[in-house]
């Protein structure tokens, strides 16, 4: 989910630059059929009104248009979607990013550049770094580590520790409409106001034409009686549409901290340079740019203005 609403300004800054950046990806790659976003929307729910004021406060300071929405404005919109948030913020210029058409043709605009395998070890030896993965060796003088849970492991060697908080788990659910019956127009939903139960966190329709909801909570919760009552809340907020069970993805996370739904951290450590946090895919190609100016020697206030420990000599972010 493309979301410009964030708590911090820092992050929403990051996201207006990724915002633009998708759709100059986009342009750039040959073998790319349709845009990299589809602009549908991303709706905001908040337990009251007060509650999105931090939202459009980060909107507002990066000249971001939204608009503040009730239940019959809701209604009007998107006629298929019987929901009644306390509070709601749409931010027109939302939407789903297409991350399997933005990856599959990367993958292919990369060709023999880019190795597949799992990285076994990270060493420093001086100025250079030596990656291991398998029987490859790769030598480089600077490396970016955005690994997921494999991160701490993979820095350590190079004096980087990145402290964890708590483990984190969530489930993605796709279903799908039975009978091959359409599924109701809908933004992206970002969900903190109680309107979903279950402790949904977001939902928002797929590209395949089924819709995608997240849980905070591993596959192996899911119970046949979880799953007929998140069936049955589906048929409740769309009502017209049988929904039909296809896929579950989970994702184990470790959390840096709580203070964020979101977050990022650059650490360095000469050579070395590691992203850390979650969430990150959406603000993606601003982050790409920002460590390729930073490893160039060059200023990324974006990313310079994120919390991280960095030393190292000329672009070092700040430090």
């Amino acid at each position: 989910m493309l979301r410009h609403a964030h708590c911090s300004v820092e992050h929403a800054q990051l996201a207006a630059r990724a915002s633009v950046l998708w759709d100059e990806l986009a342009r750039q790659l040959p073998h790319l059929e349709h845009p990299l976003v589809a602009r549908i929307g991303a709706l905001h729910t908040m337990p009251s009104a007060d509650a999105l004021a931090p939202l459009e406060r980060s909107l507002a300071a990066i000249e971001h248009d939204c608009s503040v929405l009730d239940a019959s404005e809701i209604s009007r919109r998107w006629p298929g979607l019987a929901i009644t948030p306390p509070a709601a913020l749409l931010d027109p210029r939302g939407g789903r990013i297409e991350a399997a058409a933005a990856i599959r043709a990367l993958v292919t605009d990369l060709d023999d550049a880019l190795i597949l395998g799992r990285v076994d070890e990270l060493a420093v030896d001086g100025p250079r770094v030596r990656l291991r993965a398998g029987a490859t060796s790769v030598t480089a003088g600077a490396v970016v580590v955005c690994a997921g849970l494999e991160t701490p492991r993979l820095v350590e060697p190079a004096g980087i520790r990145i402290a964890m908080d708590r483990p984190l788990a969530a489930t993605r659910l796709t279903f799908a409409p039975a009978g091959g019956r359409p599924t109701p127009e809908l933004p992206c939903i970002h969900e903190r106001g109680g309107s979903l139960p279950e402790r949904i966190s977001y939902l928002f329709p797929g590209e395949w034409g089924g819709v995608s909801l997240g849980l905070p909570s591993l596959p192996e919760m899911l119970t046949p009686d979880l799953s007929r009552r998140i069936q049955t809340l589906l048929e409740r907020a769309m009502p017209g549409v049988t929904w039909v069970r296809e896929a579950e993805v989970a994702v184990r996370l470790e959390v840096l901290d709580d203070t964020d739904h979101d977050r990022i951290e650059v650490h360095r450590a000469g050579p070395v340079w590691v992203l850390a946090g979650w969430n990150l895919f959406k603000h993606a190609p601003a982050i790409g740019e920002g460590m390729a100016a930073l490893l160039a020697g060059q200023r990324a206030p974006l990313l310079e203005r994120l919390p991280g420990e960095r030393s190292g000599g000329p672009g070092a972010g700040g430090a």
